[in-house]
């Protein structure tokens, strides 16, 4: 909450999950109570998450992506480049190999 008591806006990737999640949700047949039963989640949870009053954790996009059966880098697709791309780099950030520069702190 900030100082007049009001919620922000969600952020754009917040809004990008929500939408993902509903799209995911609704395309299996799953109420948000089913599939908060089916994580074991608490009622309401899902709700919070799709109109953006929750932000989605990397621990919940890990839970979400194993209960779809999908990768975690297909909740990233289509999200909004912040920066100006095409919306791939967030992506590909998702799956692309780390690589460790000698000589900064890599091994």
């Amino acid at each position: 909450m900030n100082k007049r008591g009001t919620n922000p806006p969600p952020h754009p990737v917040d809004r990008h999950h929500a939408a993902r999640l509903r799209r995911l949700r609704r395309q299996r047949g799953l109420s948000g109570e089913d599939l908060e039963a089916r994580i074991g989640w608490p009622a309401g949870m899902i709700d919070g998450f799709e109109s953006g009053e929750k932000t989605i954790k990397a621990e919940h996009l890990l839970l979400l992506s194993e209960t779809f059966g999908i990768s975690v880098s297909l909740l990233f697709d289509g999200l909004p480049d912040l920066h100006g791309g095409d919306g791939k780099a967030a992506a590909n950030a998702v799956t692309s190999p780390i690589r460790l520069i000698p000589g900064r702190g890599g091994c």
